[in-house]
């Protein structure tokens, strides 16, 4: 009986393998007749001969941060991977969608193109393409960060009521992105600020709602605990009718003139343009454009010793 005496050689990585026990280095394996590290470990020599195999987590980006914001990108950056040589690219994902965005080995990266006052979770991938024939990738937990929410306005008009007249007034405003909350004041009518859930408020049972006055809405969006910049824009009621001046006095009587003096209208319900004088008698004009909202007007010409009123 003969005995047969064989010889295995212990090969590293990268050679010609007939059977795993062949492969010389710790967590490596005979594949395609080749040694190679197994699943979820990495060639520390990116697939030159006489490197090792090491975990693959040790490829992990990490301390991933926001490092600014605005309402419609993020930048996002983080620290180098333990074995930043053996990464042969980074990936960022965007949850919900299914495109990884390669930024090279940069250690930062502007997420674009996204909706304002949104969270959005963002993984950071690194890449293992030499140690296997199928690309590994490794990462650690992804992060939340929100977009700020964006500016509100400008006043929608179109679907507004500012008609004062029966004591309520609806002011709207246009919106983008997602808005969890506004704040708001309005000049004169809304001193403290208030918070609604909607683009819109409705004034009511207000002392100083009048017809054809200037207000000035003051807003902020708010969404996952962050906040836009302020709008700010003026606005005004429907002009309406005003309402009579009120005459103070009759000065500077003589013989053919009159000097009246009297106070804009407590309501206005507008911008007063001109005053119309009616008058009676045979020399004055029956009825006087002052062209102007001033609160004096000298009638004249008039006739010596006669009524007007």
């Amino acid at each position: 009986m003969k005995n047969h005496l064989y010889f295995i050689t212990e090969k590293p990585l990268g050679e010609y393998c007939a059977a795993e026990i062949e492969c010389l280095v710790a967590n490596s394996e005979c594949s395609a007749t080749i040694c190679q590290c197994q699943v979820n470990f990495y060639d520390t020599n990116n697939a030159d001969s006489g490197g090792n195999c090491e975990p693959l987590e040790n490829l992990k980006v990490g301390n991933i941060e926001l490092k600014t914001r605005s309402e419609t990108y993020l930048l996002i950056q983080w620290t180098a991977p333990q074995a930043v040589h053996a990464v042969e690219e980074l990936r960022f994902l965007v949850g919900g969608t299914s495109l990884e965005v390669s930024v090279g080995k940069q250690l930062e990266a502007n997420v674009t193109g996204l909706t304002p006052g949104v969270m959005y979770t963002i993984t950071v991938i690194s890449v293992d393409s030499n140690s296997r024939p199928a690309v590994q990738t490794t990462s650690p937990a992804p992060v939340n960060q929100a977009t700020l929410p964006a500016v509100p306005g400008p006043i929608d008009l179109a679907n507004s009521d500012l008609t004062a007249s029966d004591g309520q007034t609806t002011i709207r405003w246009k919106s983008t992105g997602t808005v969890m909350s506004y704040t708001l004041t309005i000049s004169e009518l809304v001193i403290n600020p208030v918070t609604v859930n909607v683009p819109s408020y409705v004034i009511g049972n207000n002392a100083a709602l009048r017809n054809g006055h200037r207000y000035t809405l003051t807003v902020k969006a708010h969404s996952n605990s962050l906040e836009s910049a302020e709008y700010t824009e003026e606005f005004r009621t429907v002009i309406t009718r005003p309402n009579p001046p009120i005459l103070q006095s009759c000065t500077e009587i003589v013989s053919t003139s009159i000097d009246l003096v009297w106070q804009e209208p407590l309501y206005p319900n507008g911008d007063v343009q001109y005053y119309l004088i009616d008058t009676n008698g045979l020399s004055a004009p029956p009825q006087i454009n002052t062209s102007t909202s001033v609160a004096t007007y000298k009638v004249d010409p008039l006739l010596e010793g006669i009524y007007m009123y």
